[in-house]
């Protein structure tokens, strides 16, 4: 019984220790096998990476400095404004007349009115008002009227103007000193006072002033307002026709030129003439027109295209001429 129970003991002992074998076996074989799939799965993922086209960086943008734009030209041109007390009335800027502190209006063409003060402590300025205009602008100045003051006169550059006001056309590299001269005695006019000088007709030019019909001919008026500008300019042709020419850049106490063209379709003598208008007339208040403003103009010849057609002559052939040949 003792050795047949340990021939039995020992088989069991054996079998347990096959059994152990074998399950350490699987275990072995289970963890290789779930090794090699995670390494597998590892190498397909890292195949699969490595095989994917890498993604094309997108650029950096690069800043792209914005055209530079130069702004239009905005040309002025300066003004300068005095005012100053004439202590003996005589209209003329004397050494002991003193700068006042003033007020002015300026009106610039376009644009509404400003009102410029000047100041008789601004040392800068020699008391006076200075401003920048735009160039190429009808500019009208007047200044102010205060009760007890005259103007005796006005001053443009040194020149002296008539009238309490001035116009001008504003031009580039071109400045403006005005001096308003005034007086609380006697004499001179009173400011807001306004008296309108007669426009003056210059001259009347023309180019050519004789020729053959049909004759186109150039014809350049000049006319000057002493205390305003020169606002219109009528022509009158000599032939029954005129025209008005409209003018808005003129200025104050200078030459305001135009220049026209006009054809004269028949021969004869025509005496062309201007005659002008300023900013202060009413509708019939025309210069007068000198001599200096009319010129002769001379046609000649036959005016083209009014040369009678001649009917042509036709004539009945009653025999034929012999052609000197026998038998005909």
């Amino acid at each position: 019984m003792v050795a047949g129970s340990g021939r039995t003991t020992f088989g069991f002992l054996l079998k347990d220790i096959l059994r152990g074998i074998v399950l350490g076996f699987g275990v072995l074989l289970v963890l290789s096998a779930g090794y090699i799939l995670i390494e597998n799965f590892n190498l397909l993922e890292v195949s699969a990476t490595s095989n994917s086209p890498d993604p094309t960086p997108s650029p950096t943008p690069v800043p792209t400095a914005s055209p530079l734009v130069s702004p239009s030209p905005s040309f002025t041109t300066t003004l300068k404004l005095c005012k100053y007390e004439d202590l003996n009335a005589n209209g003329i800027r004397d050494t002991n007349d003193s700068v006042l502190s003033w007020k002015f209006t300026v009106w610039i063409s376009g644009e509404n009115a400003r009102i410029i003060e000047s100041d008789r402590n601004n040392s800068a300025t020699a008391g006076c008002a200075l401003i920048e205009v735009p160039v190429d602008r009808t500019i009208t100045v007047e200044e102010e009227g205060r009760s007890g003051w005259r103007l005796t006169k006005l001053y443009a550059n040194e020149v002296g103007i008539d009238g309490s006001s001035f116009i001008y056309g504003s031009r580039n590299g071109e400045s403006k000193n005005l001096w308003f001269l005034n007086s609380l005695s006697t004499g001179g006019t009173v400011l807001g006072v306004t008296t309108n000088t007669q426009p003056e007709c210059v001259s009347l030019s023309a180019n050519p002033t004789t020729g053959g019909a049909t004759l186109p001919v150039s014809l350049m008026g000049k006319g000057r307002d002493l205390d305003g500008i020169i606002k219109r300019m009528e022509f009158n042709f000599g032939d029954g026709d005129s025209q008005v020419v409209d003018i808005d850049n003129g200025e104050t106490n200078r030459d305001t030129l135009r220049t026209i063209s006009h054809t004269y379709k028949k021969t004869g003598t025509y005496v062309a003439s201007i005659r002008v208008k300023d900013n202060s007339g009413q509708e019939n208040e025309w210069s007068a027109t000198p001599e200096s403003c009319k010129v002769k103009i001379d046609v000649q010849g036959t005016v083209l295209g009014t040369n009678p057609v001649q009917p042509l002559v036709t004539q009945k052939v009653t025999e034929l001429p012999k052609s000197g040949i026998s038998g005909f």
